[in-house]
C-alpha cells in the first residue's frame, strides 16, 4: 500500500513539473550563431569591427597553427555609455566556430567589476581546435545609474555559450 502511493505521489510530481516545458536543445552548444557575426580565421591574419547590440568591438587576430592571437578593445554604445556610466560586471568570451557556426569551444578574454564604460582593452592567446574556421564574441554585463531615480541594467549577446 504505501509503495503504490509513493509512485502515485512521484507520478503526480513528475506530470506537474513536466506538464508546462517545451522541447529544449539539449545543449546549448547546438545551436548555431549567426553568419554575420561570424569572424573567418582561416586566413592568417585579420583585423575589423564586430558591431554588437550593445557595444562594439574593434580586433585584431593572427593565427599561427592551432594557436590564435586575439587582441581589440571594447567600446559601448551610447545607449549603455550614457544612461548607465557605471559598470558593475562585464564578461567577454571569444566563440571558437566550425564551418556551419556550431560552438565548438568558449574562452573568457576579459572580466571588468567596479569600472567606469571606458574602452576596455583585451589581449590572449587562443589554443584552438583543428575544426575551428570562425569565432564570434559573447558577453554579459550588468551597468548601473547610481542616480537618485537610477538603477542597474543588464546587456548581453551570445552570452549562453
Amino acid at each position: 500500500m504505501r509503495k503504490a502511493l509513493l509512485f502515485s505521489l512521484w507520478s503526480l510530481c513528475f506530470i506537474f513539473l513536466f506538464s508546462g516545458c517545451r522541447t529544449m536543445p539539449s545543449s546549448l552548444r547546438e545551436q548555431t550563431i549567426a553568419p554575420e557575426d561570424r569572424i573567418s580565421i582561416s586566413q592568417g591574419e585579420g583585423s575589423g569591427t564586430w558591431k554588437g547590440q550593445d557595444l562594439a568591438i574593434d580586433y585584431s587576430c593572427v593565427r599561427a597553427g592551432s594557436s590564435l592571437d586575439l587582441s581589440g578593445t571594447v567600446r559601448f554604445k551610447d545607449s549603455i555609455a550614457l544612461g548607465f556610466p557605471v559598470l558593475n560586471r562585464f564578461r567577454l568570451r571569444a566563440i571558437l566556430l566550425d564551418d556551419s557556426g556550431g560552438v565548438l569551444e568558449t574562452s573568457v578574454l576579459t572580466t571588468e567589476r567596479g569600472s567606469t564604460l571606458d574602452p576596455i582593452p583585451f589581449h590572449k592567446r587562443l589554443s584552438i581546435p583543428a575544426p575551428s574556421s570562425s569565432l564570434s564574441f559573447g558577453y554579459d554585463g550588468i551597468a548601473i545609474d547610481p542616480g537618485p531615480d537610477g538603477g542597474p541594467v543588464n546587456f548581453w549577446q551570445n552570452a549562453g555559450y
